[in-house]
């Protein structure tokens, strides 16, 4: 979502929103919050220039102003993410500064995606950014910070258990992707409930690094959750909204995982007052493990072009390998069929056959969202497809709502390209990318000895939200 983002004591205010998964609308809450305690009048969506008078600055209703929380926005299916005309109380840099210095131990997550944007934006390496944006928030007081490809690399093993279990097992395929919160918000407010759980359960990155914070890092260094800050930095802003969720919280308490998600855009203003009067060096730590390579500059990364993480592509390698060695399938090889723009096909094919064996689907963007599901709901997706990558935002999360824009409508595209290129940079050596998958099993193993339920860590579970207003017309 494009939106310019203006902090006002604590409340932070969204205007000139253009959602990549639906027009701007005006919010409906007020106007079902005055009627809750009659029978609740019919609701329509209002386009933004028809805002209702509850909305309105009016003396009569200045001294009543209307507040919605991100909770609300998570139960309403008034609108799809955010709306324009509207306050929401919301996680800022504000919060996320009060929090380092409140907190006994704080640690701060960062997208890889959020780091190639400021990197090209400051025009130096993602390397250099990550030392960079390591000193900055150690200088206001936090501990560690880390880099989210270690929490990604945790959900792609578990993603790949999840889909051969269900190939295996005959559960109905295709699995689809669940770490974009966009798409998952839009999927539980819109779609029929049957085709939720088609949706992947493991936990997203973001998610996956809350619970290892708050559940692994906090038993591993004696330390009680409540005594530790979580924040993230991501490239999307629907990331605060994913952070809301009740669902991601420490197991039997209310404590969040993740307390505070800032976006690329928030912390590049912070970084521009910073970076006038203060260095950015960070002695070298020898000990590289997932909580001190990123100070040092060493980012995890995937190798690919595409921003979404690389997760397609580590599945189809996993489902080849399980098919190969499991079966009589021969080795084959890959066909990739570009459809459109950001709509694209991994066939796998055997020497022998002219279908392919297995089709992996990644399609991003509110169109081909939208077609993936139609074609899904009238059974004509494909045969052999067993996995949909989906995500709201075209060209992924490098181009997410929260990213860094340029000013011109024209030069936002090239800007893109350059994010996508930096970030298709950002990979570790041979020998280094094996010690991180070493310490990948080694941390899991670990984890587990110090939690018998792993469940509600790993994976997530999705809601269908009652439908309030009629967005079948979008």
């Amino acid at each position: 979502m494009n939106k310019s983002v203006v902090n006002t004591g604590g409340i932070l205010r969204l205007s000139v929103v253009s959602d990549f998964v639906g027009p701007s609308q005006s919010c409906i809450l007020p106007l079902q919050k005055k009627n809750e305690i009659d029978e609740p009048p019919q609701v329509k969506i209002r386009a933004k220039k028809e805002r209702p008078k509850e909305l309105s600055n009016s003396k009569d209703d200045s001294a009543k102003k209307i507040t919605v929380s991100l909770s609300d926005c998570l139960a309403c299916s008034g609108c799809i993410t955010t709306a324009e005309t509207m306050f929401l109380e919301s996680q800022t840099m504000n919060e996320l500064l009060e929090g380092l210095q409140a907190r006994k131990f704080s640690v701060i997550t960062v997208s890889p995606q959020s780091v190639s944007s400021l990197a090209v934006r400051y025009q130096i390496s993602s390397s250099e950014m990550a030392k960079r944006i390591s000193t900055f928030f150690k200088s206001k007081g936090a501990a560690y910070v880390i880099d989210s490809s270690f929490a990604r690399l945790i959900t792609h093993k578990l993603v790949a258990q999840e889909l051969l279990e269900r190939f295996k097992n005959g559960v109905r395929l295709p699995l689809i992707s669940s770490v974009c919160p966009g798409f998952v918000l839009y999927a539980e407010k819109t779609v029929e409930e049957e085709f939720l759980p088609l949706l992947s359960c493991v936990r997203s990155p973001q998610a996956l690094s809350g619970s290892l914070v708050k559940d692994y890092l906090a038993k591993k260094m004696a330390i009680d959750p409540a005594d530790i800050f979580h924040a993230c930095v991501m490239p999307c802003s629907d990331k605060k909204l994913e952070a809301s969720r009740a669902d991601f919280t420490v197991p039997g308490t209310s404590i969040k995982e993740v307390d505070c998600v800032i976006s690329t855009i928030e912390l590049e203003a912070e970084l521009n007052k910073f970076e006038s009067s203060n260095g950015y060096y960070i002695p070298e730590n020898l000990s590289h493990d997932w909580l001190t390579r990123f100070q040092n500059g060493l980012l995890i990364g995937d190798g690919q072009r595409t921003t979404s993480g690389g997760l397609t592509e580590y599945l189809c390698r996993e489902f080849e390998s399980c098919l190969t060695h499991s079966s009589d399938v021969e080795k084959g090889f890959y066909k990739t069929k570009i459809i459109r723009d950001d709509l694209v096909h991994l066939n796998y094919y055997s020497t022998s056959d002219e279908e392919p064996i297995f089709t992996f689907i990644k399609a991003y963007g509110f169109r081909n969202l939208r077609d993936i599901l139609r074609k899904l709901k009238k059974q004509q997706v494909g045969k052999n497809v067993y996995f949909i990558e989906i995500m709201a935002c075209p060209s992924a999360c490098g181009s997410g709502g929260g990213q860094i824009r340029a000013e011109k409508e024209t030069d936002r595209k090239l800007l893109s390209q350059k994010v996508q290129e930096e970030y298709s940079m950002i990979k570790l050596n041979h020998d280094e990318q094996s010690e991180v998958l070493k310490e990948v099993d080694s941390l899991i193993e670990e984890w587990q000895t110090l939690n018998a339920d792993m469940e509600k860590l790993f994976y997530t579970e999705f809601h269908s939200v009652p439908k309030n207003a009629n967005l079948n017309d979008w």
